[in-house]
């Protein structure tokens, strides 16, 4: 099985996470959300993450016929940062960045660190 490559980003209907490690995405959500549904989670590689509840444990896992759509994972980085804002968010052109460039200005202003 492949393992996935963080950062991790979950998906609540648009709002976004974005968290460092696999471990700290899973510990980040609690077993009742997983259960109630909606949420999605994908590696730093746009590859769709399934979760598991074991208990109140949340794991994240990489289906085996998980495939990378970046473009996709692109898009929902993109909306979420138009939304909040891209001078909040620390990023000049969303547009034109790649995926790993979206990834950490979204995961600097999760963690409150100074936007560039």
């Amino acid at each position: 099985m492949t393992a996935a490559t963080p950062p991790i980003v979950i998906d609540d209907h648009g709002d976004l996470e974005v968290y460092p490690t696999v471990a700290m995405a899973g510990a980040a959500v609690e077993a009742a959300d997983v259960l109630n549904g909606g949420l999605e989670a994908f590696d730093s590689e746009g590859r769709p993450l399934r979760f598991a509840a074991y208990g109140n444990r949340v794991a994240l896992e990489m289906p085996q016929d998980s495939r990378p759509d970046s473009d996709q994972l692109e898009g929902r980085l993109r909306d979420f940062i138009h939304r909040v804002g891209a001078d909040r968010i620390g990023i000049v052109d969303v547009e034109d960045a790649p995926l790993s460039a979206l990834l950490e200005a979204v995961l600097r202003f999760e963690r409150g660190e100074d936007v560039l």
